[in-house]
């Protein structure tokens, strides 16, 4: 997962210095905290696919979690343990069976209301260097979380099959060809 990091964290940009404008504003972030909680909730309950997904039995505990997550996010050191944590949750994504395009999709929605608080709360420059610094930061994330993910998926299955890891990436790779065998010919068929 380190090369995994590194790339995330040249090609994002995110540096100390987005970490310290995190840190700055953290009292105001967090006055966001329960707006967040409740637009990233009535949207997943208020979806039917959502809705059915989640159940209502563990929405409280959710609701703590994520509570959590954001104060950890916009408080802790970025280092080596905040990020592998981050690699932990895409684990739990698979334990509740929540796919990866749901995690996307909902960290947009996360994106977009602190964009919408940062430009209201603060001056155009400084609220959109907050959510700039914010942005990458969760684009990290959402990447950790997607590979944690994929990369326990993988490992699960290896597991399960008695399989070593490249032989499963192998097998993996040749199925996917297959599945692209029959949109390339069509490609270069003009279709």
């Amino acid at each position: 997962m380190d090369e995994v990091l590194q790339n995330l964290l040249q090609l994002t940009g995110f540096s100390d210095d987005d970490s310290q404008i995190l840190q700055k504003a953290r009292s105001e972030i967090q006055k966001w905290e329960a707006g967040i909680v409740k637009v990233f909730y009535d949207t997943l309950y208020n979806y039917q696919p959502t809705s059915r997904l989640l159940g209502d039995k563990q929405r409280d505990d959710m609701v703590t979690s994520l509570s959590r997550w954001l104060k950890h996010l916009v408080s802790a050191e970025h280092n080596e343990n905040f990020w592998k944590y981050q690699c932990f949750i895409g684990l739990v994504h698979i334990r509740r069976n929540i796919p990866n395009h749901l995690i996307i999709a909902m960290m947009s929605r996360i994106q977009t209301y602190f964009l919408a608080q940062s430009t209201y709360t603060f001056s155009t420059v400084e609220g959109m260097r907050l959510y700039v610094a914010f942005k990458k930061l969760t684009d990290i994330v959402i990447g950790l979380i997607a590979e944690g993910y994929f990369d326990g998926y993988l490992n699960a299955i290896q597991k399960i099959t008695n399989l070593n890891r490249e032989l499963v990436d192998r097998m993996v790779i040749r199925e996917v060809e297959k599945l692209l065998e029959p949109k390339t010919r069509q490609q270069s068929q003009g279709d």
